[in-house]
């Protein structure tokens, strides 16, 4: 069985690899993975980000609190999204949460889908004595999505090694500054400095820093969120997408 399994990965690995070089052109979805390509298959790709769509994920007026649920999240808050799984990295957000409550009257919002993971995280959470600031909302609709955007304070993403990253981005077109790991895809969506920051990655009290930053300072978080906004519509919105799919096909 094993000597069958490692035969079909080689003719796998032979067919992905022919199917790759051979194809007339090649898109990704950021520089880094168009890096991964170039090294792997020794051949060019097209960056083409996704996009947004900038008409729905705009800025609003911030509310004193947003209702998810039945559940009333009150202002401010730390959001953060992605899937509860292990490779996402959201124990990250949470472990930052006693770091910034010494600094930051806040709380700690996650979305996505409950899984097996989801009581690691809760159980992190208790541990670390933060279980009152970190609210986990589970799956919510695309309308309670924009509406978090849109009234969190600060957007935080910690996945360690993603390829792209959409929630940086459509954070930003809330008018959202958006704090990451300086490393894999968001070191392209995310301008340090001016729509957001780059933490030194794994370094838990470098991001937890930066977090608080953004959260004391209202003015450097208005002038990040208007820059955010600019880039989100100039680089990442589906006219930009569609642009450079219509000059790799035509």
């Amino acid at each position: 069985m094993n000597d069958l399994v490692k035969l079909g990965r080689h003719f796998a690995t032979a067919f992905d690899h022919v199917s790759v070089v051979s194809a007339d052109s090649v898109l990704v979805n950021s520089e880094w993975i168009g890096s991964q390509v170039r090294r792997i298959y020794g051949i060019p790709a097209t960056v083409c980000p996704p996009g947004v769509d900038v008409k729905k994920f705009v800025p609003a007026e911030k509310k004193s609190d947003v209702m998810i649920w039945g559940l009333k999240i009150k202002a401010p808050f730390i959001l953060s999204t992605n899937r509860h799984y292990p490779q996402k990295g959201m124990e990250y957000a949470i472990e930052m949460m006693p770091t910034i409550l010494r600094e930051c009257d806040v709380s700690l919002v996650l979305t996505g889908d409950f899984t097996n993971y989801t009581p690691r995280l809760m159980q992190l959470a208790k541990n670390l004595r933060v279980s009152h600031r970190v609210i986990f909302t589970n799956r919510v609709s695309e309308k309670s999505l924009i509406e978090l955007y849109q009234n969190a304070s600060v957007y935080v993403f910690t996945s360690p090694c993603e390829d792209f990253g959409l929630g940086p981005v459509e954070a930003m077109a809330c008018g959202r500054p958006a704090v990451v790991w300086d490393y894999a895809g968001p070191t392209e969506t995310v301008v340090d400095g001016a729509t957001g920051y780059r933490a030194k990655p794994y370094q838990i009290d470098d991001f937890a820093e930066k977090v608080i930053r953004l959260l004391n300072d209202a003015n450097l978080n208005r002038r990040m969120a208007e820059n955010a906004v600019r880039h989100v519509k100039e680089r990442y919105s589906w006219n930009n997408h569609i642009d450079i799919l219509e000059s790799v096909i035509c």
